[in-house]
């Protein structure tokens, strides 16, 4: 990461290698757990954190359709769709916009 960014995780604070100016390598490591990293981007001006807040809806929807993909292509997710099917058409789901039923 000689760019700079996040090397990994240990005992639950976030490792972070930074880029030095004019030093060549990998730079150095610094750890923040989420409190210091949530003040971190409160510091950033509005429009990185737009920017940090696109990055990460972009990397978690990657992440939804690899899950996706992963749970269809090995055969489980086909068959919850076929249960859903079965249950619709046996009358024990209804549409969204009725909403469920209160007890």
């Amino acid at each position: 990461m000689r760019s700079g960014g996040v090397a990994g995780v240990r005992e639950g604070r976030a490792i972070l290698r930074l880029p030095q100016e004019g030093v060549t390598g990998t730079g150095y490591h610094m750890s923040m757990d989420i409190r210091e990293i949530q003040i971190a981007i409160e510091g950033l001006p509005t429009e990185q954190q737009r920017t940090l807040l696109d990055w990460l809806a972009e990397r978690d929807f990657e992440r939804w359709d690899t899950q996706i993909e992963k749970d269809f292509s090995e055969g489980g997710g086909m068959e919850l769709l076929d249960r859903v099917k079965r249950q619709v058409g046996q009358g024990h789901s209804a549409p969204m916009h009725e909403g469920r039923n209160r007890r």
